[in-house]
């Protein structure tokens, strides 16, 4: 295990060691963040799991164990500059899960004279969106892996107006699949922004390809309340290498609390956020205070799976044992052993669930066990 570490440790300094080439990359609008969660943990986000909103971060991060999953979040900075993003994701049983994202920034009227840049009465707009392509897929229940395909468009005016075409790649391991004992400690990587270049009138500026990478930690303090701490680490091609953390605490396994902060960063270091998830609906909210004032950001999100009878064979098995695994994932213990139960009446020598359940069947011993020695302790 420690050489694993070791290579991990030494593949993320090699390659995220570049020289630093600030100011020299174009299509900034990449480099915003589009996730409120993702914002209240100080976008430490690359080896967090099963979140749609990983898109932006690390496209393997997207695979889900719902079939369906929708997320719509708005953000207004000053002088009316309007961010939107969208994202929606579909699972295709048997071949991984398809995710496709709007993103946009629209800037209000501003007045400016292109060569003296003084007020002038004359009125420009700045807009910038991007549409993203999704493919992930899980392997093993340990490793995930994905890709993006992305177009993007800066406009200035009716005079500018520069379109770019780019990839992403990424992967996320869950290091139990090399050591039991670290089943909750999982490393993910990924590469975004590879892609041409972006043109400005007669100028033209790579886009800001980024390197990212991080450990997180998923702490089950009981079955209905959990810590996840994350730690990552992000270099972008006209910037020095910095350092992310990230915490979330699951009270009830509903409300969630998060605390962020990006080292290095004076004006834009510390971040929070709140999220509140009820059944299959979510609502999260981030704050923090930038180069360009306070900004408020609300997402609100939906997925869901179908009935089983609207799956063929083959999909419902598969279904029905990440949608338990997502119990399992949530501390849901009894709800997952439901499902698991449910695959194995379709196939009984299904392994994968059979393990599932002794897990849970020894999680479930080891709390009984210490809430008989906590009542014996109070009779005491």
């Amino acid at each position: 295990m420690k050489k694993i570490l070791f290579i991990i440790t030494s593949f993320i300094f090699i390659v995220a060691a570049p020289y630093d080439k600030a100011g020299t990359s174009g299509a900034q609008f990449l480099k915003l963040g589009k996730s409120a969660r993702a914002i209240g943990m100080g976008e430490a986000y690359t080896p967090v799991m099963y979140d749609v909103d990983q898109i932006y971060y690390n496209p393997a991060g997207v695979y889900t164990y719902m079939k369906y999953d929708f997320s719509l979040m708005y953000t207004r900075y000053i002088s009316e500059i309007n961010f939107f993003n969208l994202v929606g994701k579909v699972k295709i049983p048997g071949i991984g899960d398809f995710a496709l994202a709007f993103a946009g920034m629209f800037m209000g009227q501003i007045g400016i004279d292109y060569n003296t840049l003084t007020e002038t009465g004359q009125q420009f707009k700045n807009n910038s969106i991007q549409f993203t392509l999704n493919y992930s897929r899980i392997f093993r229940d340990n490793i995930t892996a994905g890709i993006n395909l992305k177009f993007l468009n800066d406009s200035l005016t009716d005079k500018y107006n520069d379109f770019n075409f780019a990839a992403d790649i990424g992967g996320i391991i869950d290091l139990g699949l090399f050591d039991p004992q670290l089943e909750q400690l999982c490393f993910g990587l990924s590469f975004l922004n590879l892609g041409t270049r972006s043109k400005f009138a007669q100028e033209s500026f790579s886009i800001p390809f980024t390197f990212r990478s991080g450990v997180s930690y998923n702490w089950r303090i009981n079955t209905k309340n959990r810590l996840l701490a994350v730690m990552d680490f992000e270099k972008v091609i006209d910037r020095a290498l910095k350092f992310n953390i990230g915490l979330q605490y699951t009270l009830i396994n509903m409300i969630k609390f998060r605390f962020g902060y990006k080292c290095g960063d004076k004006l834009n270091g510390f971040k929070f956020g709140i999220g509140v998830h009820y059944n299959n609906y979510r609502l999260d909210y981030s704050f923090d205070y930038g180069s360009l004032g306070p900004n408020n950001r609300v997402e609100v999100g939906y997925e869901f799976t179908p009935p089983a009878k609207t799956i063929n064979v083959k999909g419902t098995v598969e279904t029905l044992y990440y949608m338990g695994v997502k119990a399992f994932t949530d501390d849901e213990l009894e709800r997952a052993k439901k499902y698991f139960k449910m695959v194995l009446k379709l196939v009984p020598d299904h392994k994968r669930s059979r393990q599932r359940l002794q897990e849970i069947k020894d999680i479930q011993q080891r709390e009984n066990m210490l809430e008989r020695f906590r009542d014996s302790m109070q009779e005491l």
